[in-house]
């Protein structure tokens, strides 16, 4: 029976940044909000104190090795903590780090009602920005793998031309083949930097895709107090993948699972919850919209109180119970709700006509009694 052990550790956050001076202004910023006076944050970042420039601990700021540079700022009057910085999605490290260690301070205090917070908006523009340009160097990617077919196909070609050429017992002229077999292969060569090239940003551009998506599920979960369980879901919706490969990307993968979520546990109603999982294959999209719309539509249903859950209890409408004499009525026939309109209202026109009145029978033992007559349309083939 194999067995597998997992060991999950946290990694110094010296490792990847250091101490530097604070900015007062960036491009992107976020606030986080607490329930409790405001912390020194030397207190909470001890091993960035040494060379921080604000002994008062009401700002603190981080170079990570790439070179950006992210800033946290506590107010003096407030419950609020700023963090901003020049990239959106190297906030995400910095705020991670905040608030777990907001947790543990105030865990060391004693203080159990402690709570972090996130007011919003959700900064859905700029996440969908980092989106796009990933998106962008994927359709790049196949552009050049089409490109470089064409000319593998085309170099090969001249290369059968000039070996009949050269066979040939008759010696011809070349027509300009090996020019054009000498210009071809230079474009295959710069076709294929290229495409290297290109896969080097995509790979960066899926690292910073990866951070910002990250810090949207810590800026959703704070905003509406997910639990943990919640948290995971949404973070297994939104990273299904390690790493992109050609026949499978990020955006179809998020998007198929953003999709079954609004379709059952965050669907409208329990009449609108699908029952079966979609079987439909997973292909390029042409473009994002589809994807930033389902997204926006997630983070709008979990904002007016939606509930992440895979159970298939929280997935299924709750049953309504009925006394022992009543009886459930059978379900309308398919075939019946599409028929036409003008055959059905035809149908009660000669109903109506042929109606019979009801009758006063006498019973045998003198008892007057009504039978009543009803009549029995004819079957639906020949009605049309």
């Amino acid at each position: 029976v194999p067995r597998v052990a997992q060991c999950k550790f946290v990694l110094p956050l010296r490792l990847v940044c250091c101490p530097t001076s604070a900015s007062k202004n960036s491009k992107y910023k976020i606030t986080v909000d607490t329930n409790k006076p405001p912390v020194n944050l030397n207190e909470v970042f001890p091993e960035f104190v040494a060379k921080a420039e604000d002994k008062e601990g009401n700002a603190l700021a981080f170079q990570f090795i790439a070179g950006s540079r992210v800033t946290v700022l506590a107010s003096k009057t407030s419950q609020r903590y700023r963090i901003q910085s020049e990239s959106f999605e190297d906030i995400w490290l910095v705020a991670k780090e905040l608030v777990q260690r907001f947790d543990r301070h105030f865990a060391k205090l004693g203080v159990k009602d402690f709570r972090n917070s996130f007011s919003g908006p959700i900064p859905l523009a700029e996440y969908f920005e980092t989106v796009d340009h990933h998106f962008e160097l994927r359709v790049n990617a196949q552009k050049y793998q089409d490109l470089l077919s064409e000319r593998a196909v085309q170099f090969r070609a001249i290369q059968r031309r000039l070996l009949t050429r050269f066979k040939d017992k008759t010696p011809a002229p070349l027509q300009n083949l090996d020019t054009l077999m000498e210009g071809t292969y230079r474009q295959v060569i710069a076709l294929a930097d290229a495409a290297e090239e290109n896969r080097a940003c995509l790979v960066q551009a899926f690292s910073r895709l990866r951070s910002a998506t990250h810090l949207l599920i810590l800026l959703v979960s704070l905003w509406q107090g997910l639990s943990a369980e919640q948290t995971a879901i949404l973070e297994a919706t939104l990273l299904p993948l390690l790493q992109d490969t050609p026949q499978l990307g990020w955006e179809e993968s998020v998007d198929a699972a953003v999709s079954h979520l609004l379709r059952t546990c965050l669907s409208r109603s329990s009449k609108d919850q699908a029952i079966s999982l979609s079987t439909m294959q997973l292909s390029m999209p042409k473009d994002t919209s589809r994807l930033k719309k389902h997204i926006t539509l997630l983070c709008d249903r979990i904002g007016k109180g939606g509930r992440l859950s895979l159970s298939s209890e929280a997935n299924v409408p709750t049953p309504v119970m009925l006394p022992a004499a009543c009886e459930t009525m059978p379900e309308p026939i398919a075939e019946q709700e599409e028929e036409d309109p003008a055959l059905q209202q035809e149908a009660t026109a000669k109903f109506i006509k042929k109606k019979q009145p009801s009758k006063k029978v006498k019973s045998k033992t003198g008892i007057p009694c009504w039978s009543i007559w009803f009549y029995s349309p004819p079957s639906w083939p020949d009605w049309a």
